[in-house]
């Protein structure tokens, strides 16, 4: 049993992205009992159960729904289904809860259904094809055992799921933040450019007053292209950069003096 549950947080632990993570929780319990292979079904929107994953089994796209006599009866006892027995002695099962076992059970010639438990719910089952070894017989041991491995895949299933809604969070945040700030100096470029265009036809023989609407219309490709790179995600944005006032504010009052515009700010 060491040996068997070393191997198992092994297997499991060894996934990289989502896709081989849902595959490796099918190989990690299944080469416990020797299965060929198996499916992953979890709990999705609306109280759903999908196939997410196959491994040497065919993929079910039927979805199950949460009030089926199956998912009911795992909530209920909490233990593995063997369906062979199941066909064999239905009263087995029946005496503790009606059972009807999917159609697409039989079709895909399942062997066993392991319901994942996190906190005594029921976040998905998983499906295996008979094992490798012929007559190979299921007894309370394998039961157990797979039991205990199906509690701690669940375990780790919740647990990646709350870290990619996190992640998603902060990259939500990430993106409102951004956004703010986009809001802000888009408000500045709109409000700058009708300035120009309003005061051009009064002021355009004026040198000082041209070279200040280059200086300005340069800024605003400067300040276009940051916000592009930030979108692109090829600019690190800084939540604070230290700014010289007094010398930012001189060259306000500079730029007004050469311009010849009243009032001249001190």
């Amino acid at each position: 049993y060491r040996d068997e549950w070393l191997r198992f947080i092994r297997t499991i632990s060894s996934a990289e992205d989502e896709r081989s993570f849902y595959s490796k929780t099918i190989i990690s319990i299944a080469q416990i009992i020797d299965s060929s292979g198996g499916m992953l079904w979890l709990r999705k929107e609306a109280g759903y159960y999908d196939c997410v994953e196959s491994h040497q089994m065919p993929f079910i796209k039927t979805r199950m729904s949460s009030e089926a006599s199956l998912v009911k009866f795992m909530e209920e006892n909490e233990f593995v289904i063997s369906v062979d027995e199941f066909d064999d002695a239905p009263e087995v099962y029946n005496r503790l809860g009606h059972l009807d076992l999917p159609v697409w059970v039989r079709e895909v010639s399942a062997w066993l259904i392991i319901p994942l438990i996190h906190i005594d719910d029921l976040i998905g089952f998983i499906v295996l094809r008979h094992s490798r070894i012929p007559n190979k017989h299921f007894n309370w041991e394998d039961s157990d055992l797979l039991n205990t491995v199906s509690r701690q895949a669940a375990s780790f299933i919740v647990q990646r799921e709350v870290s990619e809604e996190l992640a998603e969070a902060k990259q939500f945040e990430s993106y409102n933040k951004l956004s703010t700030y986009m809001v802000h100096d888009i408000k500045n470029l709109v409000t700058q450019l009708p300035l120009i265009a309003s005061n051009a036809e009064k002021h355009k023989g004026n040198p000082l007053f041209m070279d200040d609407v280059i200086k300005t219309i340069s800024n605003s490709v400067d300040k276009m292209n940051v916000m592009m790179g930030m979108l692109q995600g090829k600019v690190i944005t800084k939540s604070f950069v230290k700014v010289d006032v007094i010398e930012l504010l001189n060259e306000l009052v500079n730029n007004r003096e050469k311009a010849g515009e009243l009032p001249i700010p001190v």
